[in-house]
């Protein structure tokens, strides 16, 4: 399955989300559940489709086709299985995301139960659960839980050898739950080593925009108005990139403006 992978991660590189939905929903049809002997390479179509589904906002589409991937994978002997638990976190997240928390925490829970009663179970991948389950937190306006929860998850990861990119994500919103708390010297220490390792990755991960949005509302808060502005900026192309002009994107636009209409207030006045 490597190639898949492979020529997924070109496209989304080279032509965009939009270009890679297009290949996994083509994809999808030509394999058809009937047409592919075990059903596998159709579960990962599904899985990524959903994934991406999720993130530009279709989170009904989304559900429908990572319930066919849960549903395969339970047919074909996956159940009790990592990958199991990861389906169910990726249910959850969609779940989470659409607003409907109490469904989001039902499953995640599920995923919980199946991590478990596995003893040996990926730490990378609990901790991706711990990283889910405290983003519901935060959602829910339990911030003390979630960076709880956080640390957790960042104390797993640091146990984990190439789980660069899943540690400065959790790292990055720690620091955001810090910030919505006003604990602006952990936030700068959480977000800086999220930042570093973001930046290190032989890759540009789509979850790097956080920590540069992390950035960018302390560079505010200090008063530096033309580095907050310059974050978001090289946020944006990647959010675009990955998935289109989704809401995260909407959102940074306007707060972009918003900085640069402060900024020449603040100039303006300085010229007085």
């Amino acid at each position: 399955m490597s190639n898949f992978y492979e020529q997924l991660d070109r496209i989304y590189a080279e032509e965009g989300g939009a270009a890679a939905e297009a290949f996994l929903r083509k994809k999808a049809a030509d394999l058809s559940e009937e047409k592919n002997d075990d059903g596998r390479e159709y579960l990962l179509c599904m899985s990524e489709l959903g994934g991406y589904l999720r993130a530009t906002g279709r989170y009904g589409e989304s559900l429908d086709a990572l319930g066919k991937a849960l549903s395969i994978l339970l047919r074909t002997g996956g159940a009790g299985t990592s990958e199991h638990a990861t389906s169910l976190i990726n249910i959850a997240t969609t779940y989470r995301m659409a607003g409907d928390y109490e469904k989001a925490l039902s499953v995640f829970m599920e995923a919980d139960d199946i991590f478990g009663a596995l003893p040996d179970a990926d730490p990378s991948l609990y901790a991706g659960l711990l990283n889910n389950v405290a983003i519901l937190s935060k959602e829910k306006g339990e911030p003390a839980r979630a960076a709880d929860t956080l640390m957790r998850a960042t104390d797993l990861l640091r146990q984990s050898p190439g789980a660069e990119d899943e540690l400065a994500t959790a790292l990055a919103n720690l620091a955001s739950v810090y910030l919505e708390t006003d604990n602006e010297k952990e936030a700068v220490s959480a977000n800086k080593e999220a930042l570093e390792l973001f930046e290190s990755l032989p890759y540009e991960s789509v979850h790097y925009p956080a920590a540069l949005n992390n950035a960018a509302v302390l560079s505010v808060r200090a008063g530096d108005y033309e580095t907050a502005a310059n974050m978001l900026e090289k946020a944006l192309p990647i959010i675009k990139a990955a998935f289109g002009e989704n809401e995260d994107h909407g959102r940074m636009v306007k707060n972009l403006e918003l900085i640069k209409a402060k900024a020449a207030v603040e100039a303006a006045e300085e010229k007085e």
